[in-house]
């Protein structure tokens, strides 16, 4: 686990996992954003649901996938927040549902952008809200989790991405 960045009360921690159990989450149950960035594609998906029931558990409210499988890792999150809010009433899951975007086509400074601002979010709700105190703490979440899903050549550019956004908050 390392501190990358910490800024007006937001906090920015790495994290690389080799094994499912490698996860241990600093922002134990309190809303906090996650960006998973998976440099190899090495977990199965019975691997990448145990990685997406600990985040639903732990309280993470928004995740940002990038990398090798992103769009894998998004269907599965999606998954396990559903079945983690099955027998949940209609309004609880509406308000603890997590929400997650994926992107295949850009660079890792234009992710980490991104998900250090919730640019993401302003672009997935932009015609469906009508009310943006329905998603208001996804866009302050002061706990953000940084993923990384073994190790590959991205990960200092991410990392440094993470270090220079945070300081421009």
């Amino acid at each position: 686990m390392e501190l990358l960045a910490e800024n007006l009360g937001r906090v920015f921690v790495a994290v690389q996992m080799d094994r499912p159990d490698d996860l241990v989450s600093p922002f134990r149950e309190s809303d906090f954003a996650c960006l998973i960035w998976d440099h190899s594609g090495q977990f199965t998906a019975d691997q990448r649901s145990e990685v997406a029931r600990h985040l639903v558990a732990d309280g993470c409210c928004r995740v940002v996938c990038a990398g090798v499988d992103g769009e894998e890792w998004h269907d599965t999150i999606d998954m396990e927040d559903v079945m983690g809010h099955i027998d949940d009433a209609e309004e609880e899951c509406a308000s603890d549902s997590i929400v997650t975007t994926w992107h295949s086509d850009l660079t890792p400074e234009e992710v980490v952008e991104r998900f250090v601002h919730a640019s993401d979010l302003e672009e997935e709700f932009d015609e469906e809200l009508d009310d943006l105190a329905d998603v208001e703490h996804l866009l302050d979440c002061d706990g953000h989790l940084i993923l990384h899903i073994s190790d590959g050549p991205a990960r200092a550019r991410i990392d440094a991405a993470i270090r220079k956004c945070a300081a421009a908050i």
